[in-house]
């Protein structure tokens, strides 16, 4: 399947424009997708135009192959990293339910389970507080920080370790 269309207003969102010390936002819950959500998804289309009229996103990407892959795509096209409260990473309903299936931790499947088509942007801290004043039609929570080292890292009492980045990666 192939889609071709034009922004309506302003630059389009890139993966490419993420700046050190953004704040990074994710729409929603993430995990557990398999349960039947992914039949059904919500695109954040109201969603990305209500934050497109309020503050300048430096970059976004949308969650299709898993939380933790896409965003290493985000840091690894804007060339920085990010410090990931993890405690703040919102787990789905759906992957507490798989996780009493399958015997994973939940968080595991919020990290690595795809098709969640949630939005992950990064936004100065200034526009980040701004969003979380608003009301809009999805809940945003701050998950991390643009750093500017590479890679995935988890922050933990003053500590901090790599992450490895989970998720479908297609077959060329």
């Amino acid at each position: 399947v192939a889609l071709v269309g034009h922004v309506a207003q302003g630059e389009p969102w890139l993966r490419s424009g993420a700046q050190e010390g953004d704040v990074v936002l994710a729409s929603g819950a993430f995990g557990g997708s398999i349960l039947r959500r992914h039949l059904r998804p919500v695109p954040r289309i109201e969603l990305a135009a209500a934050i497109r009229s309020q503050v300048d996103v430096h970059a976004a990407i949308d969650v299709s192959d898993g939380l933790s892959l896409d965003l290493d795509r985000l840091c690894a096209s804007s060339g920085l990293g990010v410090e990931l409260d993890v405690a703040a990473i919102p787990v789905h309903p759906d992957a507490i339910e798989l996780s009493q299936q399958t015997g994973t931790d939940a968080f595991d499947h919020a990290w690595r389970d795809g098709e969640d088509f949630e939005l992950l942007l990064t936004v100065s801290e200034a526009d980040a507080a701004k969003l979380m004043d608003l009301s809009l039609p999805t809940p945003l929570t701050p998950i991390g920080t643009i750093v500017g080292r590479t890679g995935l890292w988890r922050k933990e009492n003053g500590k901090y370790t790599r992450l490895s980045p989970q998720g479908y990666v297609h077959q060329e």
